[in-house]
């Protein structure tokens, strides 16, 4: 309380003012990534996207990308209870929409077949339900973080919760979710690959394993340091910080997958009408409701 510090609070006071310095560097680098990226892909958005009629996929995206946008705008917040609670929601809907995207993805590639929609479900489930448990009980155990008046002074106060180790189940069952889905997209795309001649299946099969593997790629990083860093209980504000970069990764990369192929001007469906011919397209992925005289297009990216 005089002002005098003594050795623990030293210790104390390096560590704290560390974590906050590199903590501080990844959050601003997860914004300015986000921005950056944005930037370089809004034209293909209003081309694609702004003039698209409404779908089930147009909300999973506009999800996807603006919820990323939302996530880094209330990451700069002043740090509380609410903007700490209300970051941590918009983050995981965002990273919800993203692998929702990429599911989507993977059901066009199989045809919409009912086996992968099973599939995808079931893993679907099991990686919300301890993704829901977990931010409830985030929620509901906030509060701020300890320290002693001396270095309250001279670092700055942060929220955490008493969920600890717990965080680490999500975060597994993500990469676990993803694995699943890049695993089926690729083994689809392997065999395309060898029944579809080269002049025809360059351009949209390179963009469906492109992107697909940078997601895959990305997203296992930053888990597995999500994972490492849950572990390490006494850098709170650097995981939560790394995790606005995975959020801001998420919609970043997830987006992309639409637009890239969107520009390329090829259906996913016409890979699986015929053998040797990809015409071009408007569309983005084949339907997730279809009725017998009209398809509904989940990424209905032609210009109307």
């Amino acid at each position: 309380m005089n002002g005098t510090f003594d050795t623990e609070d030293l210790w104390a006071l390096e560590s704290c003012l560390t974590t906050h310095r590199l903590s501080n560097g990844v959050l601003y680098s997860a914004i300015t990534l986000f921005f950056y990226d944005l930037c370089l892909t809004i034209d293909m958005e209003i081309r694609h996207i702004w003039t698209a009629r409404f779908s089930v996929g147009l909300v999973i995206y506009i999800g996807s990308r603006y919820l990323g946008l939302a996530s880094c705008i209330v990451s700069l917040l002043p740090i509380s209870n609410l903007t700490s609670n209300l970051t941590v929601c918009i983050r995981v809907l965002a990273i919800i929409a993203a692998e929702m995207t990429l599911a989507v993805r993977t059901w066009a590639i199989w045809g919409r077949n009912r086996i992968i929609l099973g599939i995808l479900i079931a893993f679907t489930i099991g990686a919300l339900v301890p993704a829901a448990i977990t931010v409830a009980r985030d929620i509901s155990t906030k509060s701020p973080v300890t320290v002693s008046e001396t270095i309250k002074r001279f670092c700055p106060a942060f929220v955490d919760s008493g969920v600890g180790n717990m965080w680490a189940v999500p975060y597994l069952m993500t990469i676990m979710y993803e694995l699943v889905t890049t695993s089926l997209s690729l083994i689809r795309i392997c065999r395309w690959r060898r029944r579809i001649p080269n002049t025809h299946r360059q351009h949209v099969l390179q963009t469906l394993y492109t992107d697909g593997m940078l997601y895959f790629l990305f997203m296992l990083g930053l888990g597995a340091v999500n994972a490492a860093l849950v572990i390490k209980a006494s850098a709170p504000e650097l995981r939560s910080n790394v995790t606005q970069l995975q959020t801001s990764l998420h919609s970043i990369l997830s987006s992309r997958i639409v637009l890239h192929l969107a520009n390329s001007g090829h259906r996913v469906k016409e890979l699986h009408s015929t053998g040797s011919t990809v015409a071009p397209g408007g569309a983005q992925f084949t339907s997730i409701f279809t009725s017998p005289s009209e398809e509904l297009t989940t990424f209905a990216v032609t210009n109307r």
